[in-house]
């Protein structure tokens, strides 16, 4: 009959896989890290064309202490960095602001992408960069058209509400998406707490910008 291993060697090996599986996980990470953000940073490049309609090229901003940095190197973004991306047509005049905002949802966070004119105090264009909200119902934030449809001209101010009972009365109201309610308020919520801090920011660099152009 074969020894039985001791209890000494079943922990040194289980220690051992455990160590191995985690080193693999390591360097896994180290290698698909780099080429997941380029491909984020590359899908929400995209997007900014997309929430700001009529641009042709666009410049990117850190945001901080009440000043707008030029960002040479967008891989070098930090997760806790809030970026601005300025839109500009081919002549080279503004067209808007694309905003990054991410924030809780019902099932995990959710991130988006959003373009803001700061003469009109309005939101222009509105796009879904990551999500996991329940899908058939959560999901809804992605392709339901009256939902999406609420931020071609979205007034800011005072704030953005979601109107729950029939459709939107006021040009500050998104329609809540019918079975999808909490994921309609946390999108309207990230909202309001993202763009209120850079509100004033923003309208100061457009007006030294001369304003986004029709």
């Amino acid at each position: 009959m074969s020894a039985q291993p001791t209890s000494a060697r079943l922990i040194i090996s289980v220690t051992l896989a455990g160590l191995l599986a985690g080193l693999l996980l390591a360097a896994t990470y180290r290698v698909t890290q780099p080429l997941i953000e380029a491909n984020q940073q590359k899908a929400t490049e995209t997007a900014i064309f997309q929430v700001l309609p009529g641009t042709d090229h666009f410049e990117s901003f850190w945001a901080h202490d009440g000043i707008l940095e030029p960002i040479e190197n967008p891989l070098s973004i930090r997760a806790d960095q809030q970026v601005v991306y300025l839109g500009r047509d081919g002549q080279n005049q503004m067209t808007g602001f694309a905003i990054p905002a991410a924030g809780p949802g019902f099932q995990d966070t959710i991130k988006v992408l959003y373009g803001f004119d700061p003469n009109k105090r309005e939101i222009i264009g509105f796009q879904v960069l990551d999500s996991r909200e329940t899908p058939g119902l959560g999901d809804k934030i992605l392709k339901d058209p009256a939902f999406l449809g609420s931020f071609k001209h979205l007034a800011v101010e005072p704030v953005i509400l979601l109107q729950t009972k029939g459709p939107p009365q006021h040009n500050n109201e998104v329609d809540a998406i019918s079975g999808a309610t909490i994921s309609s308020r946390a999108i309207v919520n990230l909202l309001n707490k993202n763009l209120n801090p850079l509100l004033d920011l923003l309208s100061q660099k457009a007006q030294a910008e001369g304003g986004p152009h029709e």
